[in-house]
């Protein structure tokens, strides 16, 4: 009773400090997060954070908003944000029933991405109003995607194996089973949709297919040989060419279906018809979720460009933009009248938005943080930093309860290296964060590398070293960082910015006997003098950190047979005084040195099971390891050489673990997207009876207390001014490398579709910039850098064109384009796609190619049925005249006409992506039969313009890439004509 006395007033005397904070602040904007400490594990005497957030779901009455996260589902009050209640377990999706009485978590196994290892968290059925778990006897296993029946007495899922349909009564627990048919490729790499009657399935390689949930037979494809990506020939090999599915959903009504591919488009099908899909563009990189509005009139897309768009379901036109999101889009989903959408990203929070107006609504909840990567305390014991996998650092002050949240260099680098392992770490003081960047957004990721160093009191930058490193690690005196790099280990003094870098190779051996182990760990001695080092070939391996030479080796390298490793090292750890080094591999853990008395030699993991992280005890007598697989962490007794206990807290990969300065608390961060804190001396209470020194069964969990954090929203705008400044820093970094490129060569070329993307990402900033003046200065400022180079000049041109079509100011626009002599997009009209297979289509006459007028009525036999002229329908203003997104060895036409006052001399600057044609007034003017992607002013071609109308048609023959061209009109020295008209559609009467 007296515990439990205690507990109730800590919680109120926490509670109490918050509101005078609040108070003595006297900042209106301040916000107080909340923690509840539900569901503590055994010892834990705190979590912070929340968990990853994997989707959302308003409740049928908007009252609610549920939350999956990795470990479990939130439940808020929609209006205060308030939590509600917590219902633990891993959930990758979830549902409610459409009366809203229950609520399904998918559940999910983070060990394997097919389910049906021994740590999987099956479906759970929870009772809202009761909080109970409804269980059937044999209740179906996790599931990738859910679905209630229309009358919420069905739970229709798909298996994590994903080659299973279930349906289970929910009033009865019966359940029914039906196989789906086989695919090919990577299972664990589709994305769904599901309906009561069918499944959408998006794969790797691009297909798009719909599936009978009854059945289990194909019932059509609605894509399939999907368009393969352009990849730089240096990238070759190192990254794929697959336009792979990202997300999908389907209408309310399922007569719809969205999708988001890694070509940034999105893409709304009607699967009640074959016609063609309307492709929506202005995500500037892969879309990662997709929502309908309830009535199935307005779709919200969210990517990892860290914006959400709404467009309009019918037209396809873009609603609006909903910004502020500092990471990727994890989910989305509308309330029940429509009116709010929730957006919650890899920040760790979730916003509400206006539909109509896309303006952000006033409640906002925060503290889900993503994959941690890190933790310590800082020196005064009594701040805790973290930081994700994002670069997202939060500072948790425990006698204040003041939480900061901020960003760095990492947080905008992580959007340009998504899918590449890239490395940080914080100094076992908690003040600086080490990390692997890049100087400038860039195709390749190790283009520009540099090391920083950030101060995570304020998220700034204190220095950087060019170059990259992974398996970071910060001596104990926070002085030197060490790293791994192309065989070599580099030393980085950050007082002084020197780098000491050390051979991996032997330089004794023969070149054809070369073997350069591949570091996996490294750890510095207590007193920073050596660095211990384990490989992926088993060994472990120590050098001098002042000289870099090798001092000594422990085991035997061992090559990979293929390219798998038979027991790789993944952690060593030295105890306080450097007398112990702990060796933990895939199936073994080790203890090296010379102490007596050790009951502690070696020990061999449980199948499946290893250790992450290691960590000796502040009196060097127990080890402890955090697991990869469970998230559990085990306690082994040096002595006795015995396993304690294992501490399960987390649902995913324990990834650090560090004691506070008293040694009293230990802290572990997980994946799962918490920090636990644990009672030191309850751990070895609970483990141990200090009489006969057995170990003890864990005591039951401690009763719930709630810590209030006030966020100290001052500093965190001061972040994201800094922040938003640099965004401007990498365009101008990025600018400056092109301004250096040329200047040094003025005849380099860059690759046609890298420049393309950099000036989308310009236009795209333009778009948002709240420093107008500050924009187009930076903009003019590099067309005077490279006064000769004029392909950047002609899309600087263009950029400001958007920038003004987008501001309304259309005058300015046109005046931009009129200096380029580029048709563009709005100006033409396109007919296609037409059969090229093998190539037949550069000679085949699809339409009367010698006629100077095109009859806009007329429809001809196309690759998917009758086609007729239309206006383009590229909506991204970069001169590059796009034909088609996913069509192979494809023909198409494009037809424009221009005004000329009097007879004269013009070239055409043209090229195509591929094979291309020209007419002029009904004479064919140019030909080329090259397989390249386009460039600017590729082809001059001399013709003669008559006085008035002129009419040009071109034909591409598109191969397999991209499929455009490039048209601009100049004189004889390539400046563009300021007294011709290029009509628009509307203006001849063109237009469908």
């Amino acid at each position: 009773m007296f515990g439990r006395e205690k507990q109730i007033i800590a919680a109120c005397t926490l509670y109490l400090i918050a509101c005078l904070l609040l108070f003595a602040g006297a900042q209106t904007d301040e916000i107080v997060d909340t923690y509840p400490q539900w569901e503590l594990p055994n010892a834990a005497k705190a979590r912070l954070g929340k968990g990853d957030i994997n989707a959302i779901q308003f409740s049928p009455d908007g009252a609610q908003l549920a939350v999956g996260t990795d470990i479990g589902v939130w439940l808020y009050d929609t209006k205060t944000g308030e939590e509600i209640s917590l219902f633990l377990g891993i959930c990758g999706s979830l549902a409610f029933s459409p009366d809203g009485r229950f609520l399904i978590n998918s559940g999910g196994d983070y060990f394997s991405n097919l389910g049906g290892s021994r740590w999987e968290n099956r479906i759970e059925l929870w009772e809202i109003a009761t909080g109970r778990e409804v269980l059937f006897p044999n209740m179906p296993p996790a599931a990738a995607v859910l679905h209630f029946s229309g009358d919420g007495k069905t739970l229709i899922s798909l298996r994590k194996s994903r080659d299973t349909i279930n349906r289970l009564d929910i009033e009865t627990g019966k359940q029914t089973v039906h196989k789906l048919g086989e695919r090919p490729g990577y299972g664990h790499l589709e994305v769904y949709a599901l309906t009561e009657d069918k499944i959408a399935i998006g794969m790797y390689n691009g297909d798009l297919a719909l599936w009978d949930t009854r059945t289990g037979k194909k019932l059509s494809t609605l894509r399939e040989n999907a368009k393969k990506l352009e990849v730089p020939d240096e990238l070759v090999g190192l990254i794929d060419d697959e336009n792979s599915v990202f997300a999908l959903a389907f209408s309310p009504d399922g007569t719809r279906l969205a999708s988001g591919s890694r070509d940034t488009t999105v893409q709304l099908w009607d699967i009640t018809n074959k016609t063609e899909p309307i492709t929506l563009r202005r995500h500037t990189n892969e879309p990662t979720v997709l929502a309908f509005s309830p009535d199935g009139k307005v779709l919200a897309s969210g990517g990892v460009d860290k914006s959400v768009h709404l467009w309009d379901t019918t037209t396809g036109k873009p609603i609006g933009a909903c910004t502020g999101h500092v990471s990727d889009i994890r989910a989305l989903a509308f309330s029940p009248d429509g009116k709010m959408l929730a957006s919650g990203s890899s920040d760790g929070t979730i916003r509400f938005w206006n539909t109509q107006t896309a303006e952000p609504l006033s409640t906002h909840t925060t503290g889900h943080i993503a994959s941690l990567e890190a933790a310590t305390f800082l020196k005064d014991g009594a701040t805790i930093a973290s930081v994700g996998y994002n670069g997202i650092l939060t500072l948790w002050n425990l006698k204040t309860f003041q939480k900061t949240t901020l960003q760095t260099n990492r947080t905008l680098e992580i959007i340009g290296f998504r899918g590449w392992y890239l490395d940080l770490a914080l100094s076992p003081d908690g003040t600086k964060l080490v990390s692997f960047g890049t100087e400038s957004p860039s195709p390749e990721p190790w283009s520009d590398s540099v090391l920083r160093l950030t101060d995570v009191s304020t998220g700034r930058e204190l220095m950087s070293v060019p170059g990259s490193a992974s398996d970071l690690t910060f001596s104990p005196d926070a002085k030197t960082v060490a790293g791994t790099r192309s065989g070599t280990i580099r030393l980085w003094n950050t007082e002084t910015g020197e780098t000491l870098d050390i051979s991996l190779s032997d330089p004794n051996a023969a070149p054809e006997e070369q073997h350069r182990p591949i570091i996996r760990t490294l750890e510095f001695s207590p007193d920073s003098r050596r660095l211990a080092g384990g490989t992926m070939g088993g060994d472990v391996q120590m050098w001098d950190t002042e000289t870099g030479e090798a001092l000594t080796s422990f085991f035997a390298e061992e090559p990979p047979t293929g390219n798998r490793y038979r027991d790789p090292i993944m952690d060593v750890a030295f105890s306080s005084d450097g007398s112990l080094l702990a060796v933990g591999s895939m199936k073994k853990l080790r203890l090296l040195g010379n102490r007596r008395q050790l009951g502690f030699k070696e020990i061999s993991y449980d199948a499946d099971v290893w250790g992450n992280t290691l960590l000796f005890s502040p009196d060097d007598t127990v080890l402890v390891i955090g697991l990869i697989q469970s998230g559990g962490i085990e306690l082994w007794d040096l002595t006795l050489g015995e396993k304690l206990t294992t501490l399960d807290g987390h649902t995913n990969a324990v990834k650090t673990l560090a004691f506070s300065p008293d040694g009293k608390t230990l802290v572990s961060a997980g994946g799962d997207g918490t920090v636990l804190l644990w009672d030191w001396d309850e751990v070895l209470t609970t483990a141990r009876n200090p009489e006969s020194g057995e170990v003890l069964e864990n005591k039951e969990a401690r009763s719930e207390t709630v810590l209030k954090f006030v966020e100290r929203t001052a500093d965190n705008k001061a972040n994201a001014r800094y922040i938003a400044t640099l965004e401007q820093t990498y365009l101008e970094n990025r600018w400056k490398n092109i301004v250096e490129a040329f200047t040094n060569n003025p005849n380099a070329m860059m690759l046609g579709y890298v420049e393309r993307r950099l000036f989308s990402q310009i236009a795209q900033i333009g778009r948002t910039a709240k420093d107008q003046e500050s924009y187009m200065d930076r903009l003019h400022k590099l067309m005077d850098a490279v006064p000769d180079n004029l392909s950047v000049r002609l899309n600087i041109h263009l950029a400001l064109a958007a920038f003004y079509r987008d501001n309304d100011m259309p005058e300015k626009a046109a005046a931009h384009i009129q200096k380029t002599g580029f048709i563009t997009e709005e100006a033409w009209l396109i007919l296609g796609p037409f059969d090229n297979a093998g190539g037949i289509g550069y000679n085949t006459v699809y339409i009367p190619e010698d006629a100077a007028q095109i009859d806009t009525t007329k429809t001809y036999e196309g690759i998917n049925g009758q086609v007729g002229w239309q206006k383009s329908t590229d909506d991204i203003r970069n001169a590059h005249i796009s034909l088609g997104e996913d069509v192979n060895w494809g023909v198409a036409y494009a037809f424009a006409t221009v005004i000329s006052p009097d007879e004269r001399k013009v070239q055409f600057r043209f090229d195509s992506d591929d094979q291309g044609k020209i007419w002029l007034n009904g004479k064919q003017v140019f030909t080329h039969t090259k397989a390249f992607t386009a460039e600017i002013d590729k082809y001059t071609i001399p013709v003669t313009f008559k006085s008035g109308q002129n009419s040009i048609l071109v034909k591409v023959c598109e191969e397999v890439g991209g499929w455009g061209f490039y048209l601009r009109i100049t004189d004889t020295d390539g400046n563009p004509f300021d007294d011709l008209k290029i009509n628009q559609i509307e203006e001849i009467g063109l237009a469908r």
